[in-house]
């Protein structure tokens, strides 16, 4: 009853904290409020917290991938999302031939 009732506190503070942060403050806090929620359901809920230590580091890892797969992503939209953008205007938009 006391990690439901941390989570359903964690979420009103994450509501209420809003419009209270600054904006460039306002995703990281909340991440970190998500992240907090997170571990509390996955070392109650999901048991890892008396769970063997190979379950608990096969989950890690896979977040771990998850978070790496990600960045890549973002990294390599970063890096080329100029060259797209001039592909773009630089290239006419033709019709496609008729019976295609």
């Amino acid at each position: 009853l006391a990690v439901f009732g941390t989570l359903i506190f964690l979420t009103v503070l994450t509501v209420l904290l809003n419009g209270a942060v600054p904006d460039f403050l306002e995703l990281p806090v909340a991440m970190f409020i998500a992240t907090i929620k997170a571990l509390l359901v996955m070392l109650f809920f999901m048991h890892m917290v008396h769970d063997k230590a190979f379950n608990v580091f096969a989950f890690l890892s896979s977040v771990v991938f998850l978070v790496l797969f990600v960045v890549f992503t973002l990294v390599d939209t970063a890096v080329n999302q100029p060259s797209i953008q001039e592909y773009r205007l630089t290239t006419p938009i033709t019709e496609p031939a008729a019976g295609s």
